[in-house]
């Protein structure tokens, strides 16, 4: 059996008003790590928070692929949380040199 270079490592997160969900699978098979982030109400804390567990998620699991699912609510009411958040994700993915699926 022939060595294979290391398989596409994604992380697929969902985004809602006061949690993250994500899960971290390796090729097509392999789940590496799942879980749920629950962070405070106050809109500031909110982001601050997210943004420092999805900074510790791309150092942890140095995914090729970030996979962000949004909810329809959120898609239809657009609230400024969730979209900050989405920022600050893209953001440290782009300076990452990250992969982003929008789904």
């Amino acid at each position: 059996m022939g060595s294979n270079p290391r398989e596409e490592r994604i992380l697929a997160i969902t985004i809602r008003s006061q949690r993250l969900g994500f899960a971290v699978a390796e090729g097509s098979v392999e789940l590496l790590h799942w879980g749920m982030i629950y962070y405070e109400k106050n809109e500031k804390a909110r982001v601050a928070a997210a943004a420092k567990r999805i900074e510790a998620l791309f150092a942890r699991f140095v995914p090729s692929v970030v996979a962000i699912e949004r909810s329809a609510r959120e898609k239809a009411l657009n609230p400024p949380g969730p979209r900050s958040i989405y920022q600050k994700m893209r953001k440290e993915a782009a300076h990452r040199a990250i992969s982003v699926c929008l789904l």
